[in-house]
């Protein structure tokens, strides 16, 4: 219970400070830094909502399958063909 409730509260984090950037009067972002710390590429502010949507889909997709286990490795049938018989 403590694992879950920490996971939200990081996603809501997340989610408060791409907020508090949004609001923020600086119209540029920083994208990306390389390897020494210079920066490389800048973009809008309003990409910076899209770090905790994708967090919000991976905490879900990895809730959904830890309590549907057997959704994630489905055997697909192979089909009997003359070169599947070859190689078996």
């Amino acid at each position: 219970m403590k694992n879950k409730i920490l996971q939200i509260s990081a996603i809501i984090a997340i989610f408060i400070v791409a907020i508090v950037r949004i609001v923020d009067n600086t119209e540029k972002i920083i994208l990306h830094w390389d390897l020494w710390g210079n920066i490389t590429s800048y973009c809008s502010k309003y990409y910076i909502i899209f770090l905790p949507i994708i967090s919000l889909i991976i905490y879900a997709l990895f809730r959904y399958y830890k309590r549907n286990p057997y959704k994630m490795n489905q055997i697909s049938k192979i089909e009997v063909t003359p070169d599947n018989t070859k190689l078996l």
